[in-house]
């Protein structure tokens, strides 16, 4: 079994059961064949969704179903409740009851999604509303979680059930000098995860620039086909951002990170990044033009490795113009308005 849903879960069916296990725990268990290809299809097009509420979004590795999406500088969009509601919309394209935490930490953003949105200190069931962890709040939230909610070694997580510490709060209250001597680093992370001190963080990269949309990719992949997809998504965020600014995109960079531990050469297996610029004879505010140059930038590229992650940035702006543009000129070429016309 890859993964189990929520119902089977509460037939005490787990992932990395065989199928006649878990048969044998629920006899009506419906199992469908796992589709490689499907899925990562699927993730892919969620992923290039999520663009549309945040410029970062990373699916989680080995967990299709999960992302790790960036919600920093939301202060002047109303905050974490109006971009809750946005994934929430967004996710319920692929399953009926999505699930979203916001937190200052990964553990505690993973860890509020198996509680249910509270009003006024009451339980609710409102699946419109995200469950968001109160700023600085993590170590607290986290204390009553079980031992399962954190991600640390089974082996470690066995020790301490043993020793009767069942909760994130029983691992917070323990002495870190004790339990680094104990159980090593492994059981120092999970002490500092108890805390909410998570270094994890969404994204390969840091979108340092202004106008920058990055994502990632899992699996890797070897065509561009996927990543251009993802590229229309964050074309799509970026000129809706320069025409509410009033301005129009002069140069287009397009980073890959690529996955140089797939790749046929042997490497240190370390990801390195790699960035080609479009430069367009006219600043443009329009995606589908903006996406053209992309599209032949990219048949052009060679790819020495799969890819792991697209970084979408406009790099230089220019004001926004009311030029019509002219009817035989390459650059205002608009092949949607082509297909519209005819």
């Amino acid at each position: 079994m890859r993964t189990a849903t929520a119902a089977a879960g509460r037939a005490r069916i787990r992932a990395g059961m065989t199928v006649s296990e878990a048969k044998a725990r629920c006899a009506t268990l419906q199992v469908f064949t796992w589709d490689e290809d499907l899925i990562a299809r699927e993730v892919t097009r969620a992923t290039a969704a999520f663009v549309r509420a945040s410029p970062q979004v990373t699916p989680a590795l080995g967990a299709p179903g999960l992302w790790w999406i960036g919600a920093t500088g939301r202060a002047s969009l109303g905050g974490d409740e109006p971009l809750g509601c946005d994934l929430l919309s967004i996710a319920r394209l692929w399953h009926p009851r999505p699930r979203v935490g916001i937190a200052d930490s990964c553990v505690a953003a993973r860890a509020a999604t198996w509680e249910r949105a509270t009003t006024n200190g009451h339980k609710s069931v409102d699946p419109r509303r995200a469950v968001i962890v109160p700023p600085g709040g993590c170590a607290t939230y986290l204390s009553p979680a079980p031992l399962g909610l954190l991600t640390i070694d089974a082996d470690l997580r066995d020790a301490l059930q043993a020793l009767g510490l069942h909760t994130v709060g029983d691992i917070a209250r323990l002495v870190p000098e004790d339990v680094e001597r104990r159980w090593g680093t492994e059981g120092l992370l999970a002490w500092r995860l108890a805390h909410g001190d998570d270094q994890r963080r969404p994204g390969l990269t840091r979108v340092d620039a202004p106008r920058s949309v990055s994502t990632e990719l899992q699996p890797s992949v070897e065509t561009t086909e996927p990543i251009l997809f993802l590229v229309r998504a964050a074309l799509d965020r970026l000129v809706h951002d320069l025409i509410a600014d009033g301005r129009s995109a002069a140069v287009i960079a397009i980073t890959l990170t690529l996955d140089d531990s797939h790749g046929a050469m042997p490497t240190s297996g370390r990801a390195h990044t790699m960035t080609r610029e479009v430069r367009l004879p006219r600043p443009l505010a329009r995606t589908v033009p903006l996406l053209e140059r992309c599209r032949a930038l990219l048949d052009e590229w060679q790819l020495t490795a799969p890819v792991c992650g697209v970084c979408v940035a406009i790099t230089a702006t220019a004001p926004l113009s009311g030029a019509q543009g002219e009817l035989l000129d390459p650059a205002w070429r608009d092949p949607a308005a082509a297909d519209a016309a005819f």
